[in-house]
């Protein structure tokens, strides 16, 4: 069976769709998932066009562009997994840049390294990212040194019903969303 925890994130966010405007896919491998999920939420759907620079291949935050309207809006952006975080500095930064009023992250696996603290954690700090929701699919070191606007949400329920279902040989079909 395929469990696909994203669905965790995708519910949360319906419960908490007031509190944001539209979806952001951080790039073009991303859009097809975040424009899934904009139309569960009912939202639009922005993606961006990163441009880096030729000899150093670090993106250039004033030259990547926006496919779609963010000015004054609170964004989100849904993608599998955290590690050293230049993916979200980038595209928190890119968002800022093009009037974006606020950017969170929803993210299904926190593959955190000390270079993801010493990334991360500053931006959220500074507002450069104003939230990042997180599944605890790995466990969290050092969570008390993180800034509240990490919110790391528990998968345990949902896993504990996936077992229960595999167990009692049941189906896992409701358990799976339509994207």
């Amino acid at each position: 069976h395929h469990v696909y925890l994203m669905r965790i994130l995708i519910e949360y966010a319906l419960n908490h769709s007031g509190e944001f405007d539209s979806v952001l896919a951080l790039d073009d491998g991303g859009f097809k998932r975040n424009k899934k999920i904009a139309e569960l939420l009912d939202k639009d759907v922005s993606f961006i066009i990163k441009e880096r620079d030729s000899s150093t291949r670090k993106i250039n935050i004033e030259k990547s562009k926006i496919i779609g309207n963010i000015k004054g809006q609170k964004v989100v952006a849904f993608d599998d997994m955290l590690q050293n975080g230049g993916t979200l500095e980038a595209g928190a930064k890119i968002a800022k840049y093009n009037g974006a009023k606020e950017i969170s992250f929803f993210l299904v696996h926190n593959d955190f390294s000390d270079e993801t603290f010493d990334r991360v954690n500053p931006l959220l700090e500074n507002g450069t990212i104003n939230k990042i929701f997180i599944l605890e699919t790995i466990p969290l070191q050092n969570k008390e040194k993180w800034h509240k606007n990490l919110i790391v949400i528990s998968p345990a329920d949902f896993i504990a019903e996936v077992i229960k279902r595999i167990h009692e040989e049941d189906h896992m079909r409701n358990l799976f969303l339509e994207l």
